[in-house]
């Protein structure tokens, strides 16, 4: 077994209005998957006729000790990230509208070769069908990179001289079932994506893939804020590369509860079987238990405690056949007064890269964040 040094990140990030007429969003922790967006405050916009127009930006700073992941020769940075976003909205008639674009510009003091420069556009339509039904379209695309010491670059940080860049593409449809007040509902999800690597292709040809996800929840009410629920999803996945010999299907069985019991207290936990079966007989399937979990809890109106955990496989970028990964995240959310609140959040991230049953690399990632949010 192979034993990753542990990183640590501190972090400040805080969110201001660039001029007259702009927003101020609310700061967004993200960590590695475990992260929770509830109780976002709702930013002022700009009305441009039918549609209104929200756009923030977030500054962040963050020392990591240990940017490339390596359990020893680590290298240390600050880090400083600008992330604004345009997002243009329309509501009319309860059907929705959306388009997003955001940029993320991120600067290393140690290591300018690791500088990015991210993209992502979204654009979203929320619309009824009839008294019982209700059509959600997305269209997304990501044009984002691999920090050096992840993906193709994982047993060796200096693989590349610079981070692997790729490029998405995905189509997303989910039609819901269900009248208020029903006994029960549906919800059918369908997810076709393209993920092309752009750069160090000597490395990087190899993860080029294709996915195709669906799934299907059963809802059943036992309360007026209390349902149980069952749920299957589906994934084909196909490396456009063959060589490799990646190629998998991925099936995830889970059941659990969804409520929102009071003012104080909501949440969903589900908990189940995932199984990944390869096409290649030269590889080893994997089954296992997954769960995903995100609850909170309000003593106050201005002050929330969240707490959000998954288990779930994922694909390797080098290492053995996939990865195990485990994490948990809990986080505090305090509102000083109507404009000023603070969010402390901890996680922890265990990322097991496996074929078959055996470890053959485990990361043990440590992030800890405190945010400031000011809101004109």
């Amino acid at each position: 077994m192979i034993k990753k040094g542990v990183r640590t990140v501190w972090g400040t990030l805080v969110a201001f209005a660039c001029c007259s007429g702009f927003a101020l969003a609310d700061t967004k922790v993200e960590n590695k998957g475990a992260a929770s967006e509830t109780n976002k405050a709702k930013p002022a916009g700009v009305s441009l006729g039918p549609m209104t127009l929200y756009p923030s930006v977030e500054l962040q700073y963050r020392l990591d000790d240990n940017i490339f992941l390596q359990s020893s020769a680590k290298t240390s940075s600050n880090v400083t990230v600008l992330i604004p976003t345009l997002d243009l909205r329309a509501l009319r008639q309860g059907q929705r509208y959306s388009f997003l674009y955001q940029a993320e510009v991120g600067r290393y003091s140690k290591s300018s070769a690791d500088n990015y420069d991210d993209q992502k556009l979204l654009a979203e339509a929320d619309v009824g069908l009839g008294q019982k039904g209700r059509l959600n379209l997305q269209a997304e695309y990501l044009d984002e990179h691999d920090a050096r010491g992840t993906g193709g670059s994982e047993t060796s940080a200096l693989a590349n001289a610079t981070p692997d860049r790729w490029h998405s593409s995905r189509l997303g449809a989910t039609f819901k079932y269900g009248s208020p007040g029903a006994k029960g509902g549906a919800e059918l999800a369908l997810n076709n994506r393209a993920k092309r690597y752009d750069n160090n292709r000597a490395t990087t040809a190899g993860r080029d893939l294709d996915d195709k996800e669906a799934g299907v929840t059963f809802y059943y009410n036992v309360g007026p804020r209390t349902s149980l629920l069952l749920q299957a999803t589906g994934t084909d996945i196909d490396y456009k590369t063959k060589t490799a010999a990646l190629d998998s299907k991925e099936q995830r069985y889970l059941a659990g509860v969804t409520w929102q019991a009071t003012a104080k207290t909501s949440g969903t936990v589900k908990v189940g079987q995932q199984k990944k079966d390869f096409d290649s007989a030269s590889r080893t399937d994997f089954s296992s238990g997954s769960w995903t979990a995100a609850v909170s809890w309000a003593p106050r109106t201005y002050s929330v405690f969240e707490f959000v955990t998954n288990r779930a496989a994922g694909e390797t970028n080098g290492t053995g056949d996939f990865n195990d990964r485990k994490d948990y995240a809990l986080a505090y959310t305090h509102g000083w007064t109507s404009f000023l609140r603070t969010r402390l959040s901890a996680a922890s991230i265990e990322d097991r890269y496996k074929s078959g049953s055996t470890t053959l690399r485990e990361d043990k990632t440590a992030e800890y964040s405190l945010t400031a949010t000011y809101q004109m």
